[in-house]
């Protein structure tokens, strides 16, 4: 549980640290977590992550975490990606500890290292 604690914690931490360090300026950049997360182990997820932003040139992230109410399991994952001006789809490998099957709620976010882009909060199904 210690663990859970410590991962959903650091994942705020960062969450706050970029969103704190964002430019204010508005961005074109969008994304949006699937519906279902790929069970690979206990400790391990797989998550569907659409997203565009403006092509800068530069490699861009996508940061994510999952939660588990019931099960108090807690995880997190980061991508880094290109901004192309384009719509891409890619998977985000989340690690923690004590996933199970079911319901789960997912937090995404898409930024760089002058921008904080876009965000989305949803509650996905853990699947096989």
């Amino acid at each position: 549980m210690r663990q859970a604690v410590a991962l959903l914690m650091m994942a705020a931490l960062l969450v706050g640290i970029f969103a704190a360090t964002a430019s204010a300026t508005p961005t074109d950049s969008k994304i949006m977590i699937g519906a279902k997360a790929q069970f690979v182990s206990s400790t391990t997820l797989q998550v569907s992550v659409t997203y565009v932003c403006p092509a800068t040139g530069l490699m861009e992230f996508i940061g994510m975490s999952v939660t588990q109410a019931d099960t108090g399991a807690v995880g997190s994952g980061f991508l880094s990606v290109a901004c192309t001006d384009e719509r891409e789809t890619v998977v985000v490998t989340v690690t923690g500890v004590g996933f199970q099957l079911g319901q789960a709620l997912a937090s995404g976010f898409i930024g760089g290292a002058n921008f904080f882009g876009d965000q989305h909060l949803r509650s996905i199904q853990i699947v096989l």
